[in-house]
C-alpha cells in the first residue's frame, strides 16, 4: 500500500463514504481499491494499493473534493519511537 497526505479534510466537509466516491469517480479506480482513511481537521492520509498509486497521483491533482482543490504527495514515513 502507499499512504498520501491530502491537503484536505473536515474543513471541507469530509467523510470516508465522499472520499472514495470522489476518489474512484475522479480517478477511475474501483472503490475497493481505496484503504485505510484518517481524516483530520485540515488534512487527511488515505492508503491505495501500489499498483493504482500513479493512477491517484498523476489525477487527483486535476480534480476538485467538495469545491476544494486537492493536492496531494506521498507520506513521509512516521518516525520510529525511541524506546
Amino acid at each position: 500500500m502507499v499512504r498520501f497526505f491530502v491537503n484536505v479534510g473536515k474543513n471541507v466537509n469530509l467523510t470516508p463514504k465522499v472520499v472514495i466516491e470522489e476518489v474512484s469517480n475522479a480517478v477511475g479506480i474501483s472503490a475497493k481499491d481505496i484503504g485505510k482513511i484518517d481524516i483530520f481537521d485540515n488534512f487527511m492520509f488515505m492508503e491505495v494499493p501500489t499498483d493504482v498509486a500513479p493512477f491517484v497521483y498523476e489525477g487527483l491533482p486535476h480534480t476538485r473534493i467538495n469545491g476544494a482543490k486537492v493536492n496531494l504527495e506521498p507520506a513521509k514515513p512516521r518516525p520510529n519511537k525511541k524506546k
